[in-house]
């Protein structure tokens, strides 16, 4: 067994996601200060009995026009003082909300979508969550070395009929994981169960506990090849750039034969492969310039479809044009729906853009362009 200790940096903003959202009546936005008060429920409730607005704030929240807090708080005359005083934790507004508009006043007319966070609000990164992104990582490069040994599951990833969401792919995928991971032959288990799964050998713990000022507001922003740019007003709390994550993690050799310096190279070339079948299609002004002995990595949420699948790496840089229009049609696939078609006109992406998904995960932060979820990787054996 060998104990690591792994730092990661966060260059762009990194977003995981708890599955809970922070609806616009649990959030208060102060265009004069751009803050945005995330609001303790406890806090608030307890003071507005004490204040006797109860009835007022039944009213509100059963209202069908659905505003947001800062109507409550104005309408009832309770001064900046008092409101503050509800907060759990307060978060930067970085030009994140739209206040042009009236239905974005007062914390925007969307939810927020939250980072996760322990029993005591703090936010942190699962192990699960890193190790995910590591097999990833791991399974890009296996695929592209060994890419002769996968000529059958890429042929029918390319004739692959769409049916259904949740089975889509998901033999071509199983039969990838079972060639590169099910090794471990473990008795009375068939070839083909999970229970075999070299990985197992690999545990990460959860991340050290952080903190709330290490988060921020970002709107999701897709950039395209021809810089043209597209926000929508999906916002989620984010990691910092510049935030350092720790974590310990320890590999069982038995059970899956690779130490640090393997992975480090797993971590560079899979970026290296990202960089040259994907992100070269896009503006130079969202690309990270790696600097020597910088380790890169994407991770969680709103990263984008090229840094969690591995499709791209089942091809040679000479087929990146079949490459492009397997993705492409991947992407019609799984995006379409009956009502509304090929909605974010993925058909077009190889004829417009030579590139699939044609857009980047980005946030924009005092005018500068980060892409969402890229870290930089340190991984030091424990002695």
């Amino acid at each position: 067994m060998r104990y690591y200790d792994i730092t990661l940096e966060t260059i762009g903003p990194v977003h995981i996601g708890s599955g809970k959202e922070i609806s616009k009546k649990e959030c208060l936005y102060v265009p004069q200060e751009k803050k945005i008060y995330i609001m303790d429920k406890k806090k608030m409730f307890s003071r507005i009995l004490a204040l006797g607005k109860q009835e007022n704030f039944t009213r509100y929240l059963m209202d069908s026009r659905q505003n947001n807090l800062m109507n409550f708080v104005r309408d009832n005359n309770i001064s900046p003082d008092e409101y503050k005083k509800w907060s759990a934790y307060v978060l930067d507004d970085v030009g994140v909300v739209n206040v042009g508009k009236s239905r974005s006043k007062g914390g925007g007319a969307d939810n927020v979508h939250a980072f996760m966070k322990d029993a005591y609000g703090c936010p942190y990164i699962p192990g699960s969550s890193l190790k995910g992104a590591l097999r990833t990582v791991i399974q890009s490069c296996l695929v592209n070395y060994r890419m002769d040994n996968f000529r059958g599951e890429r042929s029918a990833i390319e004739t692959e009929t769409f049916s259904r969401r949740n089975r889509y792919l998901s033999e071509q995928e199983k039969s990838i994981a079972q060639k590169l991971f099910y090794t471990l032959e473990r008795p009375d288990a068939k070839p083909y169960n999970a229970v075999n799964d070299c990985f197992s050998g690999i545990r990460v713990s959860d991340s050290e506990p952080l903190s709330v000022s290490d988060l921020m507001l970002c709107r999701k922003t897709d950039l395209l090849p021809d810089e043209n740019e597209n926000s929508i007003s999906v916002k989620r709390e984010c990691l910092k750039p510049g935030t350092k994550v720790k974590f310990s993690m320890e590999i069982d050799e038995s059970l899956f034969d690779i130490d640090s310096k393997k992975l480090i190279s797993y971590i560079d070339d899979n970026y290296i492969m990202y960089h040259n079948a994907y992100l070269l299609m896009f503006p130079k002004e969202a690309e990270h310039a790696p600097q020597k002995g910088e380790h890169l990595l994407y991770l969680g949420g709103g990263s984008g479809y090229a840094t969690k699948t591995t499709v791209y790496p089942m091809y040679t840089e000479d087929e990146i044009n079949r490459a492009v229009k397997t993705v492409q049609k991947i992407m019609v696939d799984t995006t379409s729906t009956k009502r509304d078609g090929d909605l974010h006109k993925h058909r077009f992406d190889f004829e417009r853009y030579e590139v699939s998904p044609h857009t980047l995960k980005i946030a924009k932060i005092g005018g500068r362009v980060y892409e969402m979820g890229l870290c930089r990787v340190d991984i030091s054996e424990k002695r």
